[in-house]
């Protein structure tokens, strides 16, 4: 499969000079909801797309309680699902409390299958 991407104009951080990098950025981006992945998973095995639709449903469900409850969610071949938390500095241990913490993120660290497959990614730039 070919991942075509575009030159992106970038300030560079911390510099006020005006200069600008160019970066290569992934571009053309199809989507694909639960329904489109369903049906396509269902053209590879013997379960029908409502039965995979359903399953994937109720992983979507079940995704941030089990994050909640410090659970790393790891999905064999596809990756592990993590919550982190972002948080202001402070000068000692003791200082540290949840007025701290000001939100959470979702990281997601891709299963070694996936990452194999992705190596073999072909690029090609758009015309400008």
């Amino acid at each position: 499969m070919t991942i075509y991407y575009k030159p992106v104009k970038v300030s560079e951080p911390g510099v006020k000079s005006g200069k600008h990098k160019y970066y290569a950025r992934v571009s053309s981006r199809n989507k694909i909801n639960l329904t489109g992945i369903s049906e396509r998973i269902a053209r590879k095995c013997t379960l029908n797309r409502a039965d995979i639709y359903a399953a994937l449903e109720a992983l979507v469900e079940e995704l941030p309680d089990l994050l909640l409850h410090n659970y790393n969610v790891e999905l064999g071949g596809l990756g592990t699902f993590s919550l982190y938390i972002q948080s202001d500095a402070s000068d000692s241990p003791e200082k540290v409390n949840s007025r701290n913490i000001k939100g959470t993120k979702i990281g997601f660290r891709a299963g070694t299958e996936i990452k194999i497959k992705l190596k073999n990614a072909r690029f090609k730039k758009l015309a400008e």
